[in-house]
């Protein structure tokens, strides 16, 4: 899941939103639900990519992967870990980055749906 789709996936968000300036992704943001958003597929490709050369992914055979990922969460409280790490500490920044993502995306698609040139326009 993680690899593949940045709307199902909490991870793809967030790591987007981090790194918006280093890949530049607005035009390819797609506001959703829920404060979900997705990525067109040249984006989705880019950071798939990026995720490759730079994350090391881990796992171990559980019966309930659940219960284990609470309790190392619990923990570890990692930063992009945003389902069980609501309240660590870095749970308000990795909000808000991921909410300007969105907001951004959303004002420049009302732009474009107006006729409006983004570059027109501030943003912020």
């Amino acid at each position: 899941m993680h690899l593949y789709r940045t709307r199902a996936s909490a991870l793809r968000r967030s790591l987007a939103a981090l790194l918006r300036h280093q890949m530049p992704i607005l035009e390819d943001v797609i506001p959703g639900r829920k404060g979900k958003f997705g990525l067109a597929e040249p984006s989705e490709t880019k950071l798939t990519a990026w995720i490759l050369q730079n994350l090391t992914l881990t796992w171990m055979e559980c019966s309930s992967p659940g219960h284990v990922e609470r309790a190392v969460v619990a923990v570890s409280m990692p930063p992009l870990n945003y389902t069980f790490a609501s309240r660590g500490p870095y749970a308000k920044i990795m909000r808000r980055l991921r909410s300007e993502l969105r907001a951004d995306a959303m004002r420049k698609q009302h732009s474009v749906n107006a006729g409006i040139r983004t570059e027109d326009r501030p943003l912020g």
